[in-house]
């Protein structure tokens, strides 16, 4: 029997009747495998023991050393026992701490188990070895209604529960395998993840240690081996997005980070995709500029990079400048103008509403003390009208101006049929994606929430990527000249 078959055949044993838990079956299995330390936490009857009792039958003559509230005795030799289980851990028992202590001193190479009904953060700590923790888990309070009703109509025995042993993993199995995984390489995408959340972890003062890393790889690399490969790949690194970490902080933090992180390396080679939305409105805008753009020749000057026409307004007896870019004129566009410091400044809403007059609103906490008080209130109640001020015209009809007019519109008709072409390219490259995706339900540790929700994210940019190409022929359309027809 070939190993993905062999691990895949094991894998659904396992979980055989296990409801909603499986996921939480599959690390428990891959930490034991790889003798990296794991904490179970959850309220009494989550099933804390059943899965550890499961994932033990993984594993050929597998002998465990148990610790309670009761038995805190150590052995003369740990080498006899291939696993240690600290059930219903009590980190303020002063004895049982110091249990624990040694066995992560010398019970190397071989895995850890700890379960407990109190929070990690607390019992790790007051433990001393919540950064020596690889994986955290905690399971659920509750299960959907409908999974309730198939457990409570079920006949299961618990207590008949075996697994064929042609499926379980011998010592010496274990062994020649963990030597094998080493070999694995890691994907440059991975890597990247990776680094991605790193830096997440820097940003928001998260710790990590370098051990903790090191463990969490090895569950990756042992995710490609049981799937024939010798590589690890992005679907392998969906455990990074799974809540493993120890804090709550943390996994409030990383965990919807994971997919924003994710989805950018899924998609690094068609970054337009990314920007769909502003695009969209950006073209939308500048189709409008173009089409109402004025060949009148405007009192301007140059500021922060843009060509503006400056007003000056008084708010609270104090006179300020404003600049506003000449680009906006004719058009029925509001927007923030600059002010003296070259900043938008987002308490004054203007807007030509397609003539050569400006439209001036304040917000109105800034009437009483000025747009330079650092007191205003960064929270905009209302906008209300101040002033219409006028763009001094220098010359109308201005050929030069005509022309530049004529040469941008040309442009960006050009900018429409090479954008729908990349915008049909990108749909290609999802659907490539997509299908690539697929084969990741034959893993043997499949997590379909996951896959459902990153497949969910790709059939979206796939559906945006259409649209945006029907809103290309309808610009293109708008500025009276066809589209041409684009295949995907």
């Amino acid at each position: 029997m070939a190993l993905k078959e062999r691990i895949n055949n094991l894998m659904k044993t396992l979980c055989d009747d296990i409801v909603e838990r499986d996921v939480f079956l599959q690390i428990i299995f891959l930490c034991l495998f790889t003798n990296q330390p794991i904490n179970i936490c959850g309220r009494s009857g989550s099933g804390k023991s059943l899965l550890v009792r499961r994932a033990k039958h993984a594993f050929h003559n597998n002998k465990a050393l148990l610790f309670g509230r009761r038995f805190l005795s150590l052995p003369e030799k740990l080498d006899d026992f291939d696993m240690v289980l600290f059930q219903d851990f009590d980190g303020d028992n002063t004895e049982t701490k110091k249990t624990l202590q040694i066995i992560f001193q010398e019970f190397e190479n071989k895995p850890i188990l700890i379960t407990g009904t109190r929070r990690p953060e607390r019992t790790l700590s007051d433990a001393g070895i919540i950064d020596s923790i690889t994986v955290s888990l905690s399971l659920p309070e509750h299960i959907s209604s409908d999974s309730l009703k198939l457990l409570l109509s079920t006949t299961h025995d618990e207590d008949a529960f075996s697994v064929p042993e042609e499926l379980q993993i011998s010592t010496e199995e274990k062994k020649q395998w963990l030597s094998e995984i080493r070999n694995i390489s890691i994907s440059e995408d991975v890597l990247n993840l990776i680094g991605k959340m790193s830096e997440t972890c820097i940003e928001h003062k998260i710790y990590i240690s370098i051990s903790k890393w090191k463990g969490l790889l090895n569950l990756l690399k042992a995710l490609a081996f049981f799937n024939d490969r010798k590589e690890v790949i992005l679907t392998d690194a969906f455990l990074l997005g799974m809540p493993i970490w120890t804090r709550t902080r943390n996994k409030e933090i990383l965990v919807p980070e994971f997919f924003n992180h994710f989805e950018s390396i899924l998609l690094k080679d068609i970054p337009l995709i990314g920007e769909i939305e502003t695009e969209s409105l950006n073209m939308r805008l500048t189709a409008e500029r173009l089409l109402n753009a004025s060949a009148d020749l405007y009192d301007t000057i140059q500021f922060a990079g843009e060509s503006c026409i400056k007003y000056s307004i008084t708010i609270a007896g104090e006179t300020v400048p404003l600049y506003v870019p000449e680009t906006y004129i004719s058009t029925n566009e509001s927007f923030h103008p600059f002010n003296e410091l070259r900043q938008k400044e987002k308490r004054v809403l203007c807007n030509f509403n397609g003539t050569a007059i400006c439209s001036i609103s304040i917000d109105s906490s800034v009437k009483g003390i000025g747009l330079r008080s650092m007191a205003t209130s960064t929270i905009t109640k209302s906008f209300e009208h101040f002033a219409r001020l006028p763009a001094k015209v220098l010359e109308v009809n201005n050929p030069e101006k005509m022309a530049q007019n004529q040469k941008a519109f040309d442009e960006f008709k050009q900018s429409l049929d090479s954008s729908a072409e990349a915008y049909a390219n990108a749909m290609i490259q999802l659907k490539s994606i997509y299908k690539s995706m697929q084969s990741y339900p034959e893993d043997p540790f499949f997590n379909s929430e996951y896959y459902n929700k990153i497949q969910g994210m790709i059939k979206h940019k796939f559906e945006q990527a259409n649209k945006m190409i029907q809103l290309l022929k309808e610009v293109r359309l708008f500025m009276n000249t066809p589209l041409p027809k684009t295949e995907v």
